[in-house]
């Protein structure tokens, strides 16, 4: 169940193959603040919804090390689930000072993440190239000698696809998503990419991970919300940029988004699968950005109720864990029992940072970095 802003994460083009494959412990977090009705001290002006995304950045906070996430599992910098980390903080605004050491550091390791050999992953430029935005940079990198958006612009094939240089492709409707909304934020998006995204979007309003075949009719493909919600965001950055976009696919998925939400506020990966939280940040963050506000506030609420609070953890092995946001239910009550460990380490920081943004639904049309 792993996903989502996976897409954000290794260079395999991220989990969703680019929230997809592609995250220890450091920065000193000081005292955990409360998760119940009282505010942590010394931050009064905290409502329920800022307690719980301060509480969830602090403990992302105490997750890096030397600036980045690296994988317990396997020992590797995750400059994908870095780039992640770096959004959810962006959204919180808590360390300023902080968050530009860590796209900086990012940034000094962007050909370790985006190339391989001389190959490019689509969606590791496009995510890289969004980061930097986002933190108000330009697309030039100096430590790899590249400009992200020449890069990116290059590997858009006649089709509008953007793709992986190599042999093999990974490029998906999630990176796709990601170059619309880098593009767009980096300067004009090429009318082709958002044409190809666009015909992605199949007749009920949603959008499939998969770029292969060419459409939903010769697909046969299911609905697939974190590239949904992806795709939705970059449609509002297209429309923005200025392409020729009509409002109706905005229209339709707005739709769809609202029609699939479970009573409980949640939402699956897939149909028919266990709600998780990474999915339903994503879906929370596209439907505040699409308007559909009471929606976004039931995912909201649905991802808090998965959050290691001080009175959750009640001095047991999950104490000094507050702030983690679970995947699944399931995950909470093992934690609350035995703690966060090694095993499960891995996916409660890919699960964070993506659900944070139900709890802070800050569109990645919008977000950017405060001044430091």
């Amino acid at each position: 169940m792993t996903h989502s802003f996976r897409w954000l994460s290794l260079p395999a083009v991220a989990l969703s193959p680019v929230l997809g494959v592609g995250l220890v412990l450091a920065l000193l977090l000081g005292i955990a603040p409360t998760a119940s009705s009282a505010p942590p001290t010394g931050r009064p002006d905290l409502t329920a919804d800022r307690e719980s995304d301060y509480i969830s950045s602090r403990w992302l906070y105490g997750e890096l090390e030397r600036h980045r996430m690296t994988n317990v599992e396997f020992g590797f910098d995750d400059w994908g689930l870095t780039i992640d980390t770096y959004l959810a903080h962006v959204a919180t605004n808590l360390r300023p000072v902080v968050n530009q050491r860590v796209i900086d550091t990012i940034s000094d390791h962007a050909d370790v993440y985006v190339q391989f050999d001389g190959d490019y992953f689509a969606g590791a430029v496009a995510k890289l190239l969004l980061a930097r935005r986002v933190a108000g940079l330009g697309a030039y990198v100096r430590s790899a000698d590249l400009n992200l958006r020449g890069q990116l612009v290059s590997m858009i094939a006649p089709s509008g696809r953007v793709k992986d240089t190599g042999t093999d492709d990974f490029s998906s409707t999630i990176s796709q998503s990601l170059a619309v909304l880098a593009l767009a934020r980096s300067g004009r998006v090429p009318q082709p990419v958002v044409d190809y995204l666009g015909s992605q979007q199949c007749t009920k309003g949603w959008f499939r991970q998969s770029l292969a075949p060419r459409n939903c009719r010769e697909a046969g493909s299911d609905p697939h919300v974190d590239s949904t919600a992806l795709a939705a965001q970059a449609l509002i950055a297209a429309r923005r940029d200025g392409a020729q976009l009509t409002n109706k696919p905005v229209v339709r998925v707005r739709g769809w988004l609202r029609d699939s939400q479970r009573d409980n506020g949640s939402y699956p990966e897939v149909s028919g699968a266990q709600s998780n939280s990474n999915s339903t940040g994503l879906a929370g963050q596209a439907l505040a950005a699409l308007g559909a506000d009471n929606r976004a506030e039931r995912a909201g609420a649905w991802v808090r109720s998965l959050q290691i609070t001080r009175a959750k953890a009640d001095m047991g092995p999950a104490r000094d864990e507050v702030g983690a946001i679970a995947p699944t239910r399931a995950l909470l009550r093992r934690a609350l029992d035995e703690g966060i460990t090694a095993e499960t380490r891995d996916v409660w920081r890919r699960s964070t940072p993506q659900a944070q943004f139900a709890v802070r639904p800050i569109s990645l049309v919008d977000l950017a970095a405060a001044a430091t």
